[in-house]
């Protein structure tokens, strides 16, 4: 079992076609081939120790590669400094692993009643992360203030967007299909 994982994970090489053209061959450095049933499985064997990384008072959800950390608190640099410690946990875990985290595509949100509060600070291999008012988890939209505003507002334009779908498709009322 060991080689036949061996050999499907070593020596990759992969290239991309869009229309007639061909690219030249890139060598798959790390990761799993996508595609492959037993793919996913290798990637959760790979994953799965993530949250060891990840200390009290700081919390985590993971759902595939979508990983999420949080921290409740009072005091904002005491939850700046543990979210922090947390990131350089991840971080060394990430070089010792071959998982990449980028901070570009991170996002930092302080959940708060405050009227007047400072954002936290966090970085990423000394990239700051950077900070939103409104994050998405998993399809759920929340906002800083935990008002579901921001929610119900994305539901609305989606279930919007949807009856003009049906409007526009239905053989009952919309456009014509039929010109004859």
């Amino acid at each position: 079992m060991f080689n036949f994982l061996k050999d499907f994970l070593l020596d990759r090489s992969f290239q991309v076609k869009i229309n007639n053209y061909l690219s030249p061959t890139f060598i798959q450095q790390n990761g799993v081939p996508q595609g492959s049933t037993i793919s996913v499985t290798l990637f959760l064997i790979a994953i799965n120790d993530i949250c060891e990384n990840i200390k009290f008072p700081v919390q985590s959800t993971l759902f595939a590669d979508d990983l999420n950390i949080l921290c409740r608190g009072k005091n904002p640099n005491s939850i700046q400094s543990a979210l922090q410690d947390t990131l350089n946990s991840l971080l060394k875990w990430s070089t010792k692993t071959g998982f990449t985290f980028s901070a570009t595509k991170s996002r930092c949100t302080l959940f708060t009643r405050l009227r007047k509060y400072n954002n936290l600070e966090v970085k990423l291999n000394n990239i700051p992360i950077p900070y939103t008012k409104i994050i998405k988890i998993l399809g759920i939209t929340f906002d800083n203030k935990n008002t579901w505003q921001a929610h119900l507002r994305y539901q609305k334009s989606n279930s919007n967007k949807i009856e003009h779908h049906q409007i526009i498709s239905s053989h009952l009322v919309g456009s014509k299909r039929n010109h004859s």
